[in-house]
């Protein structure tokens, strides 16, 4: 079993896994990026009225978002859950991506990584993104950013 969480970056993955991904969801919006495909029947299991979104395009006055049922394996998306919860999925034998999908303006990374300053994350409440203001800024693993 391959255990993926925030905590434990993969720069390495295999082309297929048995995966489990473990993840403390804040309410409102939750950056998200995983090697594997995510869907809402798979949202629906744990809680109930979660959304999927892309982010389609980024301005001085806000995001453009779109609602999808579900996201290819690397796509960085956006999570609303309507109240905190741990989400743990189980799959076998799944197919895995071994890079992010980063051709839109959001950016996913499957590792720690120093995005910087500059760059805009979800801020705390969930609600709106926050530009970063220090050089040491960071993205956990498996989730995104945006970068204008």
């Amino acid at each position: 079993m391959l255990h993926l969480s925030e905590l434990n970056g993969n720069t390495e993955l295999p082309s297929r896994a048995n995966v489990e991904y473990v993840r403390s969801m804040s309410a409102g919006w939750n950056s998200v990026c995983l090697p594997f495909a995510l869907n809402m029947s798979m949202l629906d299991k744990i809680e109930k009225d979660c959304r999927i979104a892309l982010v389609k395009s980024i301005s001085d006055r806000g995001a453009r978002i779109q609602d999808v049922d579900g996201v290819s394996a690397g796509q960085p998306c956006l999570i609303y859950v309507p109240v905190p919860k741990s989400f743990r999925f189980e799959i076998d034998n799944a197919e895995l991506t071994t890079e992010p999908v980063n051709s839109g303006c959001l950016k996913g990374t499957f590792q720690k990584k120093v995005i910087g300053q500059g760059a805009y994350k979800l801020g705390q409440d969930g609600a709106s993104f926050a530009k970063t203001v220090g050089e040491d800024a960071i993205c956990y693993s498996y989730r995104a950013y945006i970068i204008k």
